[in-house]
């Protein structure tokens, strides 16, 4: 899911599956991935996380908490 915030920046929680060591066993996993859209698109943040609702709060601290999924 797309997010925006007050400031030109956006984020993107996306899903997938990997594994969190080697030969470990394939499990979900959320990499959020913060933006600066005013600095051609540059990659600043990303962290992988076991649940969305992690990478979630992770995103609040950004931005003085105004990220909001984009309409």
């Amino acid at each position: 899911m797309l997010y925006k915030d007050d400031f030109g920046n956006y984020a993107n929680i996306l899903y997938g599956r990997g594994k969190a060591y080697k030969n470990g066993p394939l499990a979900d996993e959320y990499t959020l991935i913060l933006y600066a859209g005013y600095d051609n698109n540059k990659m600043y943040f990303l962290s992988i996380y076991e649940t969305y609702e992690k990478a979630l709060e992770k995103l609040k601290e950004f931005s003085c908490g105004t990220f909001k999924p984009e309409q």
